[in-house]
């Protein structure tokens, strides 16, 4: 499926793979835009694969209403964390109001605007009962910004404020999700209704551990420099020869457990060109970047994480792509991993 719940952004113009931008893994709002940016398959397009806003939405655009579980009919059988059944009553007319009813309150941290917001969803459209994309039968969450207008504004006024480990129902009328507009499957005017686990979330300050062990990078090579925990700096000296080939060295090895094929990692990366000006930074925009890594036949930036532990540090170089794309270095603090 497209993108249906993220809004499509400038993206820069950064190829770091063949047909792949390290931003454009990020999802866009359309078909087109995830075809321009290399994301033919759906688990590419999905790796912050969420409805895309309402042109002109803000977050400030919605209120949220709270109700008791299972008030207007709506029911969701199955445990928090796996794909739910959702049950919508046949023949009643949509809910005119913006809705959530929390149906597992999670013990977690509360996810706050601006986060880069982990869960775990299933939606349905109202009058067609039609499930129109879920999460789950991809096997990782997806990851996006939250509560800054990235998603459509039903989401954005309804999930921040949750803590991590809480499953919602979210009921959205057409002012609240894509208005007048058709988005895929979803035909215009319909009301959603949504089954989201919030698996959790990472804010501006989301790094690597902080007491992680430090190794020693080679002398001829891209140096990164500052303290584990904060933003790092990252220099190509003069003269370094330009990498042929992606290359991954460990600055510093985290405790957490190893980065997985197939999983959704939440990072903190820094990138600059082989002259060592900056290019990208997700320190710099307060939003860490969450996407899949190590997918067969979905080649990545990040893949060179695989097998690297959660709270590590980790230099990868990305060769040149044709004449138009340089080399670059890019210092990643792997944060979570789902």
């Amino acid at each position: 499926m497209p993108s249906t719940l993220r809004r499509a952004r400038p993206l820069a113009a950064l190829l770091l793979v063949p047909a792949l931008s390290l931003t454009a893994l990020a999802g866009c709002g359309s078909d087109e835009d995830d075809q321009a940016g290399g994301s033919t398959s759906e688990a590419t397009a999905t790796a912050g694969s969420t409805p895309g806003a309402t042109p002109g939405a803000t977050p400030s655009a919605a209120t949220c209403e709270t109700q008791e579980a299972g008030a207007g009919g709506v029911e969701v059988t199955g445990e928090p964390g796996a794909k739910p059944e959702l049950t919508l009553p046949e023949g009643e007319p949509a809910p005119t109001t913006l809705t959530r009813q929390v149906l597992t309150e999670g013990d977690g941290e509360p996810v706050e605007s601006g986060d880069l917001l982990v869960a775990g969803y299933l939606g349905k459209t109202w009058k067609e009962g039609t499930v129109f994309d879920n999460s789950y039968d991809r096997g990782q969450p997806a990851a996006f910004p939250i509560g800054v207008g990235q998603v459509i504004p039903g989401w954005d006024a309804c999930l921040v404020g949750l803590n991590a480990g809480t499953r919602t129902v979210l009921t959205i009328p057409p002012a609240q999700g894509y208005g007048d507009q058709a988005q895929g499957e979803i035909p215009a005017g319909s009301t959603l209704v949504f089954v989201v686990d919030v698996v959790g979330s990472a804010g501006a300050d989301a790094a690597g551990e902080a007491d992680a062990s430090q190794e020693e990078l080679p002398a001829q090579g891209p140096q990164v420099e500052g303290e584990l925990g904060q933003r790092p700096t990252v220099t190509v000296p003069e003269g370094t020869a330009e990498p042929t080939e992606p290359g991954q060295q460990v600055v510093a090895t985290g405790s957490g457990d190893p980065v997985e094929a197939g999983q959704l990692v939440v990072m903190q990366y820094e990138v600059v060109d082989w002259t060592g000006q900056p290019v990208e930074s997700t320190w710099e925009t307060g939003t860490p970047y969450g996407g899949p890594v190590g997918v067969q036949g979905q080649g990545s930036p990040f893949d060179g994480l695989v097998g690297v532990p959660v709270g590590s540090r980790v230099l990868l170089t990305i060769p040149a792509q044709g004449e138009q794309t340089p080399p670059y270095a890019v210092v990643v603090d792997v944060v979570a991993a789902y």
